[in-house]
């Protein structure tokens, strides 16, 4: 399964209980188009998710293929805050820009979460102790 199928499919399991058509008509796709998009590509009547596709989720779901937004971002190495805003100022097309700033976002918002979950999961593991009288 290809990388954004796998998001596809980790969304639907995560936001709607595994139900493929209660995601499809949550995002506006026809059931049985978003099911066959989840289908190997050698199967017959199997979809690719295309642009239009992928842009329907992203409405609802503005991060749901984040991860695979983050591998595609080149590794850079920067000394200092300073150096990487400069980078940053250089590029001049307003919607490449926007578009990095939404990476960012997403980046920053699933770091958040996944802190938060691990807090979450350090604090039920080791619960705080009891002092002793």
């Amino acid at each position: 399964m290809n990388a954004r199928k796998n998001a596809l499919k980790k969304l639907i399991e995560a936001e709607y209980n595994g139900v493929v058509a209660s995601m499809a008509k949550a995002v506006d796709i026809d059931a049985s188009y978003l099911t066959r998009c989840l289908w190997p590509k050698s199967k017959n009547g199997a979809k690719e998710i295309g642009v239009a596709i992928r842009d329907k989720i992203a409405a609802k779901h503005p991060n749901w293929d984040i991860d695979l937004k983050i591998q595609k971002i080149p590794k850079e190495t920067f000394s200092d805050d300073d150096e990487l805003l400069s980078e940053f100022h250089r590029i001049k097309d307003p919607s490449i820009r926007r578009e990095i700033i939404g990476y960012v976002r997403g980046i920053a918002a699933a770091t958040l979460s996944n802190q938060a979950k691990k807090s979450r999961r350090n604090t039920s593991t080791n619960p705080p102790q009891k002092k002793a009288a």
